[in-house]
């Protein structure tokens, strides 16, 4: 029985996340008594724009290889380790024979938490439990202890939660969309991170005043403010520091420039799958629940990639990862595997800016520069992983690493301290502090959002979702 139910949670985890989070959309569609109709039209469209993403993404990385190739050849850079992306890491994590354990952990305590009121979001994003589990992964892999590994898993999705809940107010009051928050760890993991280096900026004359969104780029700009023409320069840019022909380099830039215009594309896509669920969670909410209580469906980042913010941001942050990786010593990879899925690491800090693309740069970079570290740190041990016969899908030589989600700060501090580190040790007030000081920013914000209850940034007034 229990080999039965195991191997139906490897194949529920074998389905692309465009097909099972759909299911599972459904599924809760019709706990919050959504119409048939509906909520199959909802499940379908939010499918179909994280196929979208995916599909946008995969061309991204197809049309950028190429030339960072090129760039590394001419500038004569000789790294001995490979970026291979998040794909490898999911696979990785999945391989662990007790994933499907810690996919019921995960969502036993998920429940539990809601019971005892310690949290108000219910994580479905279930294939993205691979976060989660690779810190297990991780942490058994260094020290071969089952307990420690099991400890990992839970602090990497409580915290998880946690950081879902506080920032819940500042998504809605970004999106308009009541009863969602974001669950992806590669995104919450710097939440904290964004809401003190937010505070720290408020605190510096002259830099405190600069509120550089997308639509004062627009304004002040022009065309130039736009990410797709953000994006056209970026791959021009990139084209000729690969020494590609003209044609190339224009073929480059229009399609990195289509690149920036269709994620938001897609993202809105789902964005508005999720408009009839959102209404559904609210009318629910306050039908069912003690008054003054919300409940959150936990969901990935990428329906927040509808705003300009993220995208440029993001778009920005690109040529500042590839120069970094260039220049730090003792980096040993140049990060073209994931650099695509750059905004993951500065979305929830584009949230806590309120859009602000300048402070979430100056937030942002610090935090580039360590994930170069951790992912060189780390390559060792993810290339010892990665050698599971299991894992044959891609033919790789040498030492691998990946840039975002191996790179990951939080699972990083993690990982060290359940190994007993010293320095994770004494870094742990540290973090209690950064604990503490997000919470002060979610009741501050969710206390905003109650006196103004209408998203307030520049940008949603211009992106307004379409019932």
């Amino acid at each position: 029985m229990v080999d039965v139910f195991s191997n139906a949670l490897i194949q529920l985890s074998s389905l692309k996340p465009y097909v099972l989070l759909p299911i599972i959309i459904f599924l809760f569609s019709w706990l919050f008594r959504l119409p048939f109709a509906k909520a199959i039209h909802s499940s379908l469209l939010i499918g179909i724009g994280f196929l979208g993403i995916f599909i946008v993404f995969g061309y991204f990385i197809e049309s950028i290889e190429p030339a960072l190739k090129m760039l590394i050849v001419r500038t004569g850079v000789h790294l001995n380790v490979l970026d291979v992306g998040w794909t490898p890491l999911s696979a990785i994590a999945w391989a662990n024979k007790i994933a499907p354990i810690y996919v019921i952990l995960i969502f036993g305590i998920n429940l539990l938490m809601l019971l005892v009121n310690f949290t108000e979001t219910l994580n479905i994003d279930i294939w993205n439990y691979w976060h989660f589990i690779m810190a297990g992964t991780l942490v058994y892999e260094t020290t071969h202890n089952i307990l420690l590994a099991t400890i990992a898993t839970t602090l990497a999705a409580v915290l998880t939660l946690k950081f879902a809940d506080w920032s819940a107010p500042a998504v809605e009051r970004l999106t308009g969309l009541s009863g969602i928050s974001i669950t992806t760890f590669s995104g919450q993991s710097y939440l904290p991170l964004g809401v003190i280096g937010n505070q720290i900026i408020d605190r510096v004359p002259i830099i405190n005043k600069i509120n550089l969104d997308s639509e004062t780029m627009k304004n002040r700009l022009g065309i130039l403010g736009e990410p797709i023409t953000i994006g056209f320069v970026f791959g021009i840019l990139l084209g000729l520091s690969a020494g590609y022909g003209i044609k190339n380099t224009m073929q480059l830039g229009v399609e990195i420039a289509g690149v920036s215009y269709l994620i938001p594309v897609m993202s809105g896509i789902i964005a508005n799958g999720l408009i009839p669920i959102s209404e559904g969670i609210k009318v629910f909410s306050e039908k069912k629940l003690k008054a003054g209580r919300k409940n959150y469906i936990g969901l990935h980042y990428a329906v927040l990639m509808k705003y300009d913010s993220v995208i440029v941001t993001g778009i920005l942050l690109m040529p500042i990862a590839l120069f970094f990786a260039f220049i730090l010593p003792g980096a040993n990879f140049i990060p073209f595997g994931e650099l695509a899925n750059i905004s993951s690491a500065i979305v929830m800090i584009v949230v806590v800016t309120r859009g602000n693309v300048f402070r979430s740069l100056v937030i942002g970079i610090p935090i580039i520069i360590g994930k170069i570290y951790v992912a060189s740190y780390l390559a060792i041990t993810l290339t010892r992983l990665y050698q599971n016969p299991k894992l044959d899908f891609l033919e790789v030589e040498g030492l691998i690493t990946s840039f975002l989600e191996g790179g990951n700060l939080l699972r990083f501090w993690i990982i060290k301290l359940c190994e007993g580190n010293t320095v994770s040790l004494l870094l742990l007030p540290v973090m209690i502090m950064m604990l503490v000081l997000s919470y002060q920013w979610f009741i501050k914000t969710q206390r905003d959002l109650i006196n103004s209850p209408m998203p307030v940034s520049a940008e949603v007034k211009s992106l307004k979702l379409e019932k």
